[in-house]
């Protein structure tokens, strides 16, 4: 493994997560950004966006108008922007969930980086679920915005090589130790339990929803951002530091529904291209060497079952 140590004369490590929205992203981020050796900057992209753009969340909760950590970096220019992250940070991995390819696409070339590219996929069930909770999105519009998404994620993660990998959130969510291990080997990263426990950590970055509500409550001060928005906050109140996974899909959808998401030909197609298949107990992996429209000779793009 490689020395991770911070040394200005080495190369970082540029740890780009691409997925849907609500597909879990911000929690694997904080939890790979939860190590001596790694930060998770959040939706690092929004620095640079001045529509986009928003507080340090923990910063913010401890009433600070600028970020202790990455103040000013959005006036210097994008290419500079994990120069900047690693000199601040002092780490050497840098984990970011844009989930932006165009934003992921600039730094693919950098000498100065070395960069790894996680397709994160989670059971469309569950996804659906999630948009139409907050959009009250219909089945056929939703499949038709989630396929075109993870298709274009799907053709990025391709062209990586040994540099990119899918994963799927709901795997990780059921076995975490086992998973996040193998994801942290493929991070150059070494793997501890008390990554999970990521609001024990302090991040300093752009992320606001769900998962960083254990964030938020960690925080020494009670100041409540007010670009902070979980879009559930109810269930992430419940569920605050602590692991779980979200299994709202199974009560929250008809018969109807699920049979129209399971049985979706694209859905069904891509799915098992990327590695996964969806039965009445949730995701399960495929063998490598029966997905769908791939040689049998093909590296692998998902790890092996479980059970392998």
């Amino acid at each position: 493994m490689n020395d991770l140590r911070f040394d200005e004369n080495l190369r970082s490590r540029a740890v780009f997560i691409l997925s849907s929205a609500h597909s879990g992203s911000t929690w694997i981020g904080y939890v790979l950004g939860s190590t001596p050796q790694s930060a998770f900057l959040g939706e690092y992209s929004r620095a640079w966006d001045d529509r986009m753009r928003v507080p340090c969340t923990l910063c913010a909760c401890r009433g600070l108008e600028v970020c202790e950590v990455l103040h000013g970096i959005e006036s210097r220019p994008a290419e500079e922007a994990f120069a900047l992250a690693a000199t601040r940070t002092k780490k050497r991995v840098l984990v970011d969930n844009s989930k932006q390819i165009d934003w992921t696409r600039k730094f693919l070339c950098s000498g100065h980086l070395d960069v790894r590219v996680i397709h994160v996929v989670k059971d469309p069930r569950s996804w659906f679920a999630s948009v139409r909770r907050r959009h009250g999105w219909p089945v056929a519009d939703a499949m038709a915005i989630w396929c075109k998404e993870n298709l274009e994620m799907r053709s990025l993660v391709r062209t990586r090589g040994e540099s990119g990998l899918t994963v799927c959130y709901d795997l990780l969510a059921n076995m975490p130790r086992r998973q996040f291990s193998r994801l942290f080997g493929f991070c150059g990263l070494p793997y501890s339990d008390a990554a999970l426990q990521y609001w024990s950590v302090e991040h300093h970055g752009f992320a606001a929803n769900g998962a960083s509500d254990a964030l938020v409550k960690s925080a020494a001060s009670k100041v409540l951002p007010g670009h902070f928005a979980t879009g559930d906050d109810a269930f992430y109140q419940q569920n605050s530091r602590r692991q779980f996974r979200d299994d709202r899909w199974r009560i929250e959808l008809t018969p109807e529904e699920t049979a129209a998401i399971r049985h979706h030909p694209e859905v069904r197609v891509l799915l098992s291209r990327l590695g996964f298949r969806m039965t009445r107990s949730g995701m399960q992996p495929l063998p490598w060497w029966s997905r769908l429209g791939s040689p049998w000779r093909s590296p692998p793009e998902v790890w092996p079952s479980a059970a392998g």
